[in-house]
């Protein structure tokens, strides 16, 4: 009796081994689909970030354009009626040199140390006038310069932002696929 009970004993337990054995593999099967589906909903939502963000980033890249385009265009009109503004002033500047030369060869019909002295004043303001007409060209040319490199500037840092976000690494690192234990097999998955 007691060999068969001893028999009997251990076929239970090798039944109740077996049993376990198939439950722990069952068990390791689900949590196995469980990570599967986890991963592919982690891929999904990675890859509609990405196209989401790919949208985003080609309608931030229109507006930078359009906005470089505008401010470009403003620039351009604001110096044109800073110019125009200038000439005007410049003009009369210079009827009222005329006059002035004018006036002085009127007091002064001959010549003499006080009318060319009085006529080389008027010279000079003139040519202070040109001078000063040279600098706001200057002045304005430098200003859109930097209006340019600070667009520039702004495009590049936008294109940064946007491709580091748009590159597979990052979307890992956010999904936080980089520190997980299955990081390897995370590394398969489609870019």
């Amino acid at each position: 009796m007691r060999s068969s009970a001893t028999i009997l004993t251990h076929r239970g337990e090798a039944e109740i081994e077996a049993n376990l054995r198939q439950r722990h593999v069952e068990i390791d099967n689900m949590i196995a689909d469980k990570e599967f589906e986890r991963n592919q909903k982690a891929v999904e939502a990675i890859k509609q970030y990405q196209e989401d963000l790919s949208k985003a980033a080609e309608k931030m890249f229109e507006c930078i354009g359009s906005m470089n385009i505008e401010l470009r265009m403003r620039a351009h009109r604001m110096c044109m009626e800073m110019v125009n503004e200038y000439i005007a002033i410049q003009n009369r500047a210079m009827n009222q040199m005329f006059s002035r030369v004018k006036q002085i060869q009127e007091i002064f019909p001959e010549e003499c140390s006080e009318r060319t002295m009085m006529i080389e004043d008027v010279r000079e303001q003139e040519r202070m006038i040109q001078t000063r007409a040279g600098e706001l060209i200057q002045i304005v040319q430098k200003d859109l310069d930097q209006l340019g490199q600070s667009l520039e500037k702004i495009k590049e840092q936008a294109t940064s932002m946007v491709e580091k976000h748009l590159s597979p690494l990052r979307a890992r690192e956010l999904s936080g696929a980089l520190q997980s234990p299955n990081a390897y097999e995370m590394k398969r998955l489609p870019e």
